[in-house]
């Protein structure tokens, strides 16, 4: 009986051996499984993180665009406001000019005619004295 009893001690022991190596190799398979599970999250976060990346570059780079358009535009624009200004003033310049040319033309002709007629006043102012000459000596 001491034998048998030896025997289901060493069968017990060999089956209690067998059954902790079984669940220590489960327990280890299992582990790698978790360990295997958090380095493919760990890729998929990395993979998320690297495509946020990309999109931010990516909408930084249409900002700087968008940035550069705009500041085209708005140069576009200030340069046809100022051609706008500079053809405004040409012909305000213009028309000022061409009314000085058109008053001084007036001026010429109004200091022609006073001349003429101040020659014209001499002339009859010459006649009247000979004509009062004239009707002094018939007197």
């Amino acid at each position: 009986a001491k034998g048998d009893c030896e025997r289901q001690m060493a069968a017990d022991k060999a089956n209690l051996e067998a059954t902790l190596q079984q669940q220590l190799k489960d327990t280890k398979a299992h582990y790698e499984q978790l360990l295997r599970a958090k380095g493919q999250e760990a890729e998929v976060i990395e993979e998320k993180v690297a495509e946020i990346q990309t999109e931010l570059l990516r909408q930084e780079h249409q900002h700087k665009i968008d940035l550069e358009g705009l500041t085209e535009t708005l140069e576009k624009d200030r340069l046809a406001s100022v051609r706008e200004l500079e053809r405004r003033l040409q012909e305000a310049t213009d028309a000022h000019t061409r009314t000085r040319d058109r008053l001084q033309a007036d001026l010429d002709k109004a200091t022609a005619d006073t001349e003429s007629l101040e020659s014209r006043v001499t002339s009859l102012q010459d006649e009247l004295a000979t004509v009062r000459g004239v009707r002094g000596s018939l007197e």
